[in-house]
């Protein structure tokens, strides 16, 4: 997800990935942006995985839904 909190781009923005947040699936590095993020992630991993790879090129594209906030750590 270009170093992005996954989670947050399977939902539409970005927000910044952190490495002590992370997970590895099929071998892919998945980085979210804190505890919260990834509590939510491993609830749905393939879900999130499958929504976050059709979102990212939209949300890479588009600088509105570009944001180093926390909202995905809520």
């Amino acid at each position: 997800m270009g170093g992005y909190c996954a989670f947050a781009v399977a939902h539409g923005h970005t927000a910044e990935g952190n490495p002590e947040y992370r997970a590895i699936v099929e071998g892919k590095l998945y980085l979210n942006l804190g505890p919260g993020a990834q509590k939510r992630w491993c609830q749905d991993v393939p879900g999130n995985i499958t929504r976050a790879t059709t979102n990212r090129p939209a949300v890479l594209a588009d600088p509105n839904k570009k944001s180093a906030g926390k909202s995905a750590d809520r």
